[in-house]
């Protein structure tokens, strides 16, 4: 049997259902979704920076063909 990901084999709400747990454990390894937006702000910002620059290539190649 080959391994698939838990992104594979869960759905949306197990994984969310499956994190909540996490912290109330107290496990450091997972944040409160607030909490996790704001210290990743910059990494979220440079991500959606980065999928509108591909849109905007697409559309100039497209352009230009």
């Amino acid at each position: 049997m080959a391994y698939k990901s838990y992104m594979e084999t869960k759905t949306q709400e197990e994984r969310k259902r499956y994190v909540e747990e996490q912290i109330a454990l107290g496990n450091p390894k997972y944040k409160p979704f607030k909490e996790w937006i704001a210290n990743n702000q910059d990494k979220i910002e440079i991500n959606n920076l980065k999928k509108e620059l591909e849109v905007l290539k697409k559309f100039i190649d497209s352009i230009k063909q």
